[in-house]
């Protein structure tokens, strides 16, 4: 009785942790963003300006779901990307090789995720 009591205490505990350390990353252009139901252009006039927002809901589904405690890079592959969400510009750095961004490295996990457990960025 007492090592089922246990058992399922520490299950609980495991899967308090695995939601605490969850993240959620979506990459794309933007008319893939767009697409996914990520990303939309509120403003603007016939399609020139305006600003890229992400909707007030979505589906978690259009994002890949991360471990932050072991996700560290992320492969992009792109010659040009830039955030739609804030991230800390001390606690990652984009990896270049040959003019092309070839990851997204996270630095410092816990200062990059602190504003939003969401990251989208903007491939091009």
């Amino acid at each position: 009785m007492k090592n089922r009591h246990l058992n399922e205490k520490s299950e609980i505990i495991k899967m308090q942790d695995e939601e605490l350390n969850k993240a959620f990353l979506a990459y794309g252009t933007f008319k893939e963003l767009k697409e996914n139901g990520v990303l939309t252009k509120d403003g603007g006039i016939l399609g020139l300006g305006g600003s890229k927002s992400i909707p007030g809901i979505f589906e978690e589904d259009s994002f890949m779901q991360l471990d932050i405690r072991e996700t560290r890079e992320i492969p992009l592959f792109t010659r040009k990307v830039s955030f739609i969400t804030e991230h800390p510009d001390s606690s990652y750095r984009f990896l270049i090789d040959e003019g092309l961004i070839t990851y997204l490295e996270i630095e410092n996990p816990d200062e990059f995720w602190k504003l939003s457990k969401y990251a989208v960025l903007e491939t091009k």
